[in-house]
């Protein structure tokens, strides 16, 4: 899904909408469905536009700190001309027919008859944030959050970018794509069953409430949110299979990989070597294989070999070997690619998580397993022989 979202939503609104979050709703007649449509113009589709700029915004426009917009916000829309200086504010940038849309939009929400479907929608604290939208539109027009499609997200929580990284890769392909399309099913209560090709005799129940309450995650697609708390759950249930027990802790992209596709994932240690970097690049170039890679990351975003004092997973989309580039996502916005020449991409790679390669194995170190719930770490040294060894973390060198 295209949707974003905020990631704060308060408490009563979670207790709210607890009545009826687990029941798929019916598609309305008339008035609710156009009420909703209207709010879906104003706000999901044109999210993209106004999301980096609503919570700057104060009165007369009536926003709140935490991003929440109130019936002011949509009484002015609706009274605004597209040429008024108002829109450098809500949506820098927009064109004249975006602005009318959005008016004749606000001017749908506000119109006689809508009161009683506003106050829902407003809730009682009478402020709307983004989470409430996606819910409540996609409740009342679909019946379901889900469109079991992986679209932009971004990161929200600290230590959880090598799930993102990880699900990123494997939306990479249309392959990649099925497989996910195929591992998120709703049920008739709600719910959406996960089932995860690397462990199919362990499925995972989230609910919407679930959802909504891990919306610390990411903000954009739902289904990247839905997988994310599978991957939780998962991990909280089976901390010996995952080597995790919660997302937050962060953890290998690798073993994400393995879990979501069930098939065998390492983690090739670099350690910021240009030469060894640029000879596993080429020889993936044309295998498609799903692929993240670790790095320091700067204030600006982009993988650095110093940067800040942490780790941080990406996501290779592209490898062109015959222009010398590569492409790559950070999990910060998954919807803005960045483009690389490869000789400067290779000097900042710390490791890179792909499908297992015997040959690679043979000539790069090699992390078969990071299990953090134990401590330890699994891998090959080929400078020192063939064998997997397992140590205590403050043992591992390489």
């Amino acid at each position: 899904m295209g949707t974003f979202f905020w990631s704060s939503v308060t408490q009563d609104k979670i207790d709210s909408w607890a009545v009826h979050l687990d029941e798929p709703s019916p598609v309305p007649e008339g008035s609710k469905t156009e009420f909703t449509q209207a709010v879906r113009t104003l706000f999901a589709i044109h999210a993209l536009n106004m999301m980096d700029h609503l919570e700057a915004m104060h009165d007369p426009f009536a926003m709140a700190g935490d991003g929440t917009f109130g019936l002011k916000g949509f009484q002015l829309l609706a009274g605004l001309t597209p040429d008024h200086p108002l829109w450098d504010k809500i949506a820098p940038g927009s064109t004249w027919e975006e602005r009318r849309n959005m008016i004749d939009a606000a001017s749908v929400v506000c119109q006689p008859g809508n009161e009683a479907f506003l106050a829902e929608l407003l809730g009682a604290d009478g402020a709307l944030n983004m989470v409430d939208i996606l819910v409540w539109s996609n409740l009342v027009l679909n019946g379901t959050l889900s469109d079991q499609q992986i679209g932009h997200s971004r990161q929200v929580a600290n230590g959880n970018c090598f799930a993102l990284a990880a699900v990123n890769a494997i939306a990479s392909t249309p392959e990649g794509l099925a497989l996910l399309e195929r591992s998120i099913v709703q049920n008739p209560d709600g719910s959406y069953t996960i089932t995860f090709a690397g462990d199919p005799n362990s499925p995972v129940i989230v609910t919407h409430k679930d959802i909504i309450t891990h919306t610390d995650f990411s903000s954009g697609d739902v289904d990247m949110l839905i997988l994310q708390v599978a991957i939780e759950k998962y991990a909280n249930a089976f901390p010996q299979r995952l080597g995790i027990s919660t997302i937050r802790a962060g953890g290998t992209s690798a073993e994400v990989l393995q879990l979501l596709t069930g098939q065998n994932f390492v983690s090739y240690v670099l350690r910021f070597d240009p030469v060894a970097t640029k000879n596993v690049l080429l020889r993936l170039a044309d295998t498609g294989w799903p692929t993240t890679f670790s790095a320091f990351v700067g204030a600006d975003g982009l993988p650095s070999r110093s940067g800040s004092s942490f780790a941080h997973a990406y996501t290779i989309l592209d490898i062109d070997a015959e222009a010398g580039l590569v492409t790559f996502t950070n999990p910060w916005d998954s919807g803005k690619p960045i483009t690389m020449q490869i000789d400067d991409f290779c000097t900042r790679v710390n490791s890179l998580n792909t499908l297992a390669d015997a040959d690679l194995q043979m000539e790069i170190p090699t992390i078969l397993r990071v299990d953090q719930a134990a401590g330890t770490v699994t891998y090959i040294n080929p400078r020192v022989g063939s064998d997997p060894v397992t140590v205590p973390f403050l043992d591992f060198r390489l």
